[in-house]
């Protein structure tokens, strides 16, 4: 079950979704060419991420920033927990300390 704070961001990023239709086409999945359609949406719709387990996306990590599922909740608990991490201090003004800092690899 998801928490309430991963279930705002969620619908955070439904609400954010954007529609987007690539006008020139990109040709970098060289293994699997249908695979390129995903990183031309991407670049027209100025992502940050992809998220995907297609092993042959996930090997152009160095195009675009390619991430599995599993690296994608690692990035939303650290997000979740600094967002209410910064919302307690800005109520109770005490000292920062967010757990899901150490698991999470957002460079």
């Amino acid at each position: 079950m998801l928490s309430v704070q991963r279930r705002r961001v969620y619908r955070l990023i439904l609400k954010n979704l954007e529609i987007v239709e690539p006008k020139e086409k990109i040709d970098v999945v060289k293994d699997d060419p249908s695979g390129n359609i995903f990183v031309e949406a991407a670049v027209v719709g100025n992502s940050d991420y992809i998220v995907s387990q297609d092993k042959r996306l996930l090997k152009l990590k160095e195009f675009r920033k390619i991430i599995t599922p599993e690296e994608f909740n690692k990035i939303l608990s650290f997000v979740c927990c600094r967002i209410m991490s910064f919302l307690f201090l800005q109520q109770r003004n005490l000292q920062y300390y967010c757990p899901a800092a150490r698991f999470a690899d957002i460079s």
